[in-house]
Parts: C-alpha cells; structure tokens; sequence
C-alpha cells in the first residue's frame, strides 16, 4: 500500500490482490505527525470529482488486513488503519481484522477506519471485525457515504474495565460545522461491544439509512457461545443518534441554533444490550419514527423498513 500510495494520482485505481496481508511496525506509514494515533495507512492523496482515486480488493478476490503484527505497546500509541485524510476516494471489497489497543488501565481507541477532514469518499463493501478497535469513525469531512459495510465480533478485553466500552461499530463525531452530508447505506454493526451506531457529539446532521444494529452491548459471539447474546460489555445501543450538547452550559456546544437533527430511517435495530433507537439526551430529538413491534429480549425496536436498498449487500 505504500508503494501505490506513493505512485497514485487522480484517476488511477489500485487493485488489492487477494490474500492476508500482515504489517509489522516497521512498516507504518506514518507515525509521527500525531501524538497520540499511529497510522498504518495514511491515505493522504486526493482525486477529483471526475477521477477519484480507487482502491479495490480484485473482482472475484477478498484481500484481509490482519493488525495482529502492530502492536500499540510498543508504540504507546493508538491505533488507526486507514487514516483517511485525502477526498474523492473510493475503497472497496476487503476486511481489516486483528486491530489492538494499548493495555491499559484506562480506555484507549484504535479504530480500523479513520476520516479526519476527507471529503467525498465512498466506502463500500468493507469489513471490519474481530478485533479490539472501532470499525469506521468520522471526526472530521464532509459528503463521505458509507455504503454495504460490516462492521462486527469488535471487543476490547484489554483497556480500561476491559468491558470494551469504546468500541462500537459506526460512528460520526464530526466537530466542525463544515462537515455535512454523511450518510450510513445499507451497513450491519452486530457484536459490537458497545454500540452498533453512535453519533455522540457530532456538530451536523447524520444520516443512517436501510442498516441493521444487532447484538451491540455483548461479548462477541465467539465467547457469548449462542445466538441469544449473554454476556454483557458497554453500553449496548443499537442506534445512538444523538448525544449532542452534554457540555457545560457555558460550552459552545449548548449554543448552536438550530441543533443538528439526525435522521435515521428504514433501519432495523434488534437484542442490543440496552436501547434499539436512543436520542441519548439529545438537545432535540432525532428525524426517525420508531414502531415497536414485540419485546421478546432486552430490545426489539423496529423501524419502518422500506424497500430493500438496491445495493443491499449482492454479496451475501
């Protein structure tokens, strides 16, 4: 990935070929310009409108990037594996698994992928799962869609209460009002040891559309051992689509007019650990209308589905 990111201009596509590719420390492609975050891949070139840049696992292959061999001890840094800082981008079909966190005794955040300030990038067809980190989080950027992506069995064992109460599946903390326009399409977040979707503190509107939060709350299914989760983690939400303004009163936040309104709508949200559809605390509400349908375990909100999304994960 360096090499290609070294060569790339816009309108060039990088096809990953299949197989399990394992990086090391040595070889990170960026490890200095933040204090506190590694970044394996810092994805720092931009494309056009007319010619993004793409990198895409091979028609018929499923490249996998194992984090196993980065280790964030010796670092004493975070981790992030894609850090997404360039705009009109298109990632599509692979899966990162394996990403570590410090240990700890408080609670640290890697995150498999990162968007801090890229604009317009697709990403599509992406897994990310069996590892200790966030699947995909936006802190900064605007126009970025999420398309069919997975994000599930994520657990930190290690930082913290070791209950893995940072690691939700999708999230979107935007802080800065700049960054408008991002939607979640067609994407699951299932194992999750926190929340499925969590949209705490984000400055502009959010939209989830057509997507699945289950099983969010619990210890992976590998440990939970049966369908019906178990063994409880953080804090278990399937949606969390609010959370703004929980500053001091005297904080900028408290004063924004209007306050930002997600939407999230065709969704369905089942047996998280604690709330389907949750505006935690949320100065307005969230744009969703939420039908109950049967309470048959911790929760069992179902919104409105819809016509199936015409994308909806082809693959399986």
């Amino acid at each position: 990935m360096t090499r290609a990111q070294s060569l790339v201009v816009a309108g060039d596509i990088v096809y990953i070929r299949g197989g399990v590719y394992t990086p090391t420390n040595a070889e990170i492609m960026n490890n200095t310009s933040d204090a506190v975050r590694a970044f394996v891949f810092h994805m720092n070139k931009s494309g056009t409108a007319g010619n993004p840049i793409s990198y895409i696992g091979y028609p018929g292959e499923r490249p996998v990037f194992d984090l196993q061999n980065i280790d964030p001890d010796v670092l004493n840094k975070r981790i992030i594996v894609f850090n997404v800082t360039g705009s009109y981008l298109h990632f599509k079909n692979f899966e990162i698994i394996g990403t570590r966190v410090l240990n700890t005794t408080a609670n640290t955040q890697s995150e498999c992928i990162r968007v801090n300030g890229g604009n317009n990038n697709i990403f599509e067809h992406l897994a990310m799962h069996d590892g200790k980190a966030i699947g995909f989080y936006l802190a900064s950027g605007a126009n970025n869609l999420v398309l069919n992506c997975d994000a599930y069995n994520n657990f930190d064992n290690v930082s913290g209460n070791q209950r893995g109460g940072n690691v939700d599946g999708f999230g979107a903390h935007a802080d800065r009002l700049t960054s408008t326009g991002n939607v979640f399409r067609g994407c699951r977040a299932w194992y999750n040891s926190d929340d499925g979707f969590d949209l705490i503190s984000c400055l502009t509107p959010v939209t989830i559309e057509f997507c699945w939060a289950f099983y969010n709350g619990y210890t992976p299914a590998s440990t939970a051992g049966t369908l019906t989760a178990t063994t409880r983690a953080g804090d278990g939400n399937g949606f969390k689509a609010g959370g703004f303004g929980m500053g001091s009163l005297s904080s900028g936040e408290q004063t924004l007019d209007p306050v930002p309104m997600h939407t999230v709508k065709y969704s369905i949200a089942f047996y998280n650990g604690s709330n389907g559809f949750y505006a935690n605390h949320h100065l307005g509400v969230f744009d969703g209308k939420i039908i109950p349908l049967r309470k048959t375990g911790p929760t069992t909100l179902i919104s409105p589905i819809g016509p199936r999304h015409p994308k909806w994960h082809p693959w399986g």
